[in-house]
């Protein structure tokens, strides 16, 4: 019989499902693999009593759930803002408090967690020659997005908009892969397992002190957000959720998100260098309407004094044209769902192009005053996001 490969990711979901003990399937459309039949087939994916003439096992979802000790939701805020609250309450009320979080926090909370396994049948001579890093984190991904399929269905079923998608960073930090060959000798099962990252939020339980510097570095950059003293701190924060959803397994919003980020950084390069170069209100507001290629090619490259080539890829703006803003095109108009790799390059590029009005700006002596909180270098670089990626062995043996 042909050598199947039932691969399997294993995931707590964020929140119960109250699914237990049962399992959906899809198949796929084609003839048994070889020396296998619609019995064999079943058998394997676990449905009974046989699989209909002309389908195989695609994907299996099983879901069980299982009650876990949890953290107590506001402990550590009792813990550290408590005696805040506690002099506000009646001295009854504050004893009757007390000895309930302390009862509370020695007995825990138990809660139910929906546990899923997606597993996908794979005929051996679909597998590469050599799996490596990158097809498993493929499968993966597609285990998370047939996972995400079933879902929506099942919160359109229900009529209940809370459940729905799940991305990386609602899962675990890492999830079990099983890989099991089918059929075998006798009883024992043949395969292996391995633990796969699947984003960098991991627990820690113990955090290094932020350095004071950084803390100050942080409220000035805020307060010039709240105050309004630095026009850019709308382009720095779309820039940061586009780098965070990339991490969080968000694709496609990490790629709008990195476009917008560009286009407002356009937007304000018009209005804030504007002025300084003596454009009138009318002349900031036509360039504003004139549609975002010649807002940048054209006004942009007028205010900043640069050459903005969109074809030339290898510059920091033909770059982001091409890896950034036609990937959101193709995302928002033609619904393509970009991957890893497209989000990674959409932010990076975007990240540059930030730097790069930075620099410009800030090497103008007339523009020089404007350059408040606007990097004029990559902080969140490329380097970082690999090795972010890579703090966890993706494959056996490594």
């Amino acid at each position: 019989m042909e050598t199947i490969l039932a691969l399997t990711v294993v995931a707590e979901l964020p929140h119960d499902l109250g699914i237990d003990g049962q399992a959906v399937f899809a198949f796929e459309h084609g003839a048994p693999w070889q020396e296998w039949d619609e019995v064999s087939m079943a058998g394997l994916a676990g449905y009974p009593p046989a699989m209909a003439e002309g389908r195989r096992p695609k994907f299996r979802l099983a879901f069980e759930r299982c009650r876990v000790r949890s953290r107590l939701p506001l402990q550590a805020a009792d813990k550290t803002f408590g005696r805040w609250v506690m002099p506000l309450l009646p001295a009854r009320q504050r004893l009757r408090r007390r000895v309930g979080l302390r009862l509370a926090s020695i007995l825990g909370l138990r809660e139910m967690v929906t546990v899923v396994s997606i597993t996908a049948f794979i005929p051996e001579g679909d597998l590469p020659p050599d799996p490596f890093d990158g097809w498993y984190e493929a499968r993966i991904g597609m285990a998370i997005d047939v996972l995400n399929e079933f879902l929506v269905a099942l919160g359109i079923q229900r009529g209940d908009p809370r459940i729905g998608p799940v991305s990386r960073s609602d899962l675990p930090p890492v999830v079990p892969l099983i890989a099991e060959k089918q059929p075998v000798e006798g009883t024992k099962r043949e395969g292996s397992t391995w633990l796969v990252p699947l984003h960098p939020w991991v627990p820690n339980p113990v955090t290094e002190p932020l350095d004071h510097q950084e803390l100050l570095h942080a409220a000035t950059l805020f307060r010039g957000g709240i105050e309004g003293t630095t026009p850019w701190f709308s382009v720095l924060e779309v820039g940061h959720h586009a780098i965070r959803d990339g991490l969080a397994g968000r694709y496609g919003p990490s790629v709008v998100s990195a476009a917008t980020c560009v286009e407002i950084l356009l937007s304000t390069v018009v209005r804030t260098v504007g002025p300084v170069r003596g454009w009138s209100k009318e002349r900031i507001d036509g360039a504003l309407g004139s549609g975002l290629k010649n807002v940048l090619t054209v006004h942009v490259a007028k205010l900043l004094a640069v050459s903005v080539d969109l074809e030339d890829e290898s510059a920091v703006w033909g770059r982001w044209w091409n890896a950034g803003y036609m990937v959101r095109n193709k995302a928002v108009h033609a619904g393509h769902r970009p991957s890893e790799a497209e989000a990674d390059e959409a932010t990076n590029a975007t990240m540059h192009v930030v730097a790069e009005v930075g620099r410009l700006i800030k090497e103008d002596s007339e523009l020089q005053h404007l350059s408040f909180g606007l990097p004029d270098s990559v902080s969140v670089g490329e380097d970082w996001i690999a090795r972010t990626r890579q703090s966890l062995p993706t494959t056996p043996g490594r």
